[in-house]
């Protein structure tokens, strides 16, 4: 059932305005699909790259973290042994 109107013209037909606009709303949904599919898409890129990102660096954040716990064990037993105020 269409809601368009043709007028008969001399080379053609001419298409009312309702059916252009029917026309145009489907090619703007369209469009709209097309570009939430595409950002999803991105997203789960974007999500990708961070979980690859995480799953590298993760040793050597943790190698880092013991080193940092040692230099401040080793910081505080200076700070006992030489009889400095804890937390300076």
């Amino acid at each position: 059932m269409s809601r368009s109107s043709e007028y008969p013209l001399a080379h053609g037909r001419r298409i009312s305005g309702a059916q252009q606009r029917i026309e145009r709303h489907a090619a703007g949904d369209q469009l709209t699909v097309g570009a939430d599919v595409y950002i999803e898409l991105q997203r789960e890129a974007k999500r990708e790259n961070a979980r690859a990102a995480a799953k590298t660096l993760a040793p050597l954040v943790a190698e880092r973290s013991q080193r940092v716990s040692l230099a401040d064990d080793a910081a505080e037993a200076f700070r006992v042994k030489s009889g400095l105020l804890v937390g300076w």
